[in-house]
């Protein structure tokens, strides 16, 4: 079964666009940030948000720039597609560190989920030290996921 994507009628969920996502995202491996902390994705400091929603954005997902980890919680409980903790989470999704959606203190950061194992994920995430990096992270640094 195919499920529609946020508010956008014409992207659907499957493996090619999971794919794409991915394949965006790669793509961007190894951009970094100007003095100042500034990325090409839209703003300087905290980027992770910005790269995320800009990944999805050129994946055809019509979702908002967002540079906070929290907005992109909400944005998806608006349309149903936030989820606490990692249960269906997969390749494409948006996976948000923290303890919780509550504020930015415990809404960290989000990655794009590359590969979901027993102990960890392996996600691309930007703003890594100033740029965007493929890494593993263990599954408990987690508090939930977007299926935009």
């Amino acid at each position: 079964m195919q499920r529609r994507f946020g508010h956008h009628p014409a992207v659907t969920r499957g493996p090619e666009l999971d794919a794409h996502v991915i394949e965006i995202a790669r793509g961007q491996t190894k951009i970094e940030a100007t003095k100042g902390n500034c990325s090409p994705y839209g703003q300087c400091g905290p980027w992770d948000g910005l790269f995320a929603t800009w990944v999805w954005r050129k994946a055809g997902i019509s979702i908002p720039k967002y540079p906070y980890s929290d907005d992109m919680y909400n944005w998806g409980s608006r349309y149903g597609r936030s989820h606490l903790g990692l249960n269906g989470v997969g390749p494409g999704d948006l996976v948000l560190s923290g303890t919780g959606p509550t504020e930015r203190k415990t809404s960290k950061r989000a990655d794009i989920v590359v590969e979901v194992q027993d102990d960890h994920l392996r996600v691309i995430g930007g703003d890594i030290k100033g740029r965007v990096v493929e890494r593993d992270v263990k599954r408990s640094e987690f508090y939930g996921w977007v299926d935009a």
